[in-house]
């Protein structure tokens, strides 16, 4: 008999804002009543007895669980609960339906050296939403890119907060050619962009001038368009980072700013 939730997610309020983006991706895809979500089943949970309730949905009716371990993970009421019942499923038989994940190289009780994790420090939503995928496909006997093959959606991502970037669903088709920086190094990477590109502009003028080649310094009036243009996104990312960037990381230390959790009290 088929299970309710495709997708499962276990965490901590410290993360919500993280997972709140993967969850989004995935009901794209399956739909809110298949990712057991909170915010997706409100009216559902707001009973009694949700602390029953809800936790036995992870062991009964997931087809994967995806617990994301923190530091405060196991210190935590709701968590506590759900691993209780997330735990029990790791047997020969069921054991392939959990699929840690960790920030900080988080440990909880039960799990062995032997365990491995995805590592989440420097991964994107859009990036773990794709591994998910593909852990579902190879748990039901299917090619890894079955649930993605042919989506040509691109998903917004966030390798470190504050610094929108966006990125194909698919991993081999990622066009993202600094999505793995944090902001301060990706700022630094645009400004040099820029300052390479107006240096190969004042070598042309000076060129021009030292051999007194008029027509020189009359075509570096359309040569430094050009240059501009050869890596546009590095221009427009340096003047984001000193408009927007800068000013953040300077005044909340790299950018790392966090948000009281909202919804249920985890």
């Amino acid at each position: 008999m088929p299970r309710r939730f495709r997708i499962a997610f276990s965490f901590a309020g410290e993360k919500r804002d993280f997972v709140e983006k993967v969850a989004d991706i995935l009901a794209a895809k399956f739909g809110k009543r298949a990712i057991l979500y909170d915010k997706f089943h409100q009216a559902e949970f707001a009973r009694y007895d949700s602390g029953i309730y809800i936790p036995k949905l992870y062991s009964e009716e997931s087809d994967l669980i995806v617990p994301i371990f923190c530091p405060s993970y196991d210190q935590k009421r709701w968590t506590g609960w759900e691993w209780v019942h997330i735990y029990s499923l790791l047997t020969k038989g069921d054991g392939h339906r959990v699929m840690p994940s960790r920030f900080e190289y988080a440990v909880v009780d039960g799990l062995s050296d032997a365990a491995a994790f995805v590592e989440l420090d420097h991964t994107s939503p859009g990036k773990f939403a794709v591994l998910i995928l593909e852990r579902l496909a190879i748990n039901e006997g299917l090619p890894n890119d079955h649930f993605s093959k042919g989506d040509e959606r691109t998903y917004p991502i966030e390798p470190r907060e504050g610094h929108l970037q966006e990125a194909s669903a698919l991993p081999d088709r990622t066009w993202v050619w600094h999505s793995s920086l944090n902001p301060r190094d990706a700022g630094r990477v645009s400004v040099l962009a820029c300052v390479e590109t107006v240096g190969a502009v004042v070598l042309y003028w000076w060129m021009a001038l030292q051999f007194n080649k008029h027509w020189l310094l009359l075509s570096s009036v359309f040569v430094a368009p050009l240059l501009l243009l050869r890596s546009p996104g590095s221009v427009k990312d340096g003047v984001n980072w000193f408009l927007r960037d800068w000013w953040a990381l300077k005044t909340s230390k790299c950018g790392q700013r966090r948000r009281k959790p909202s919804g249920w009290a985890r």
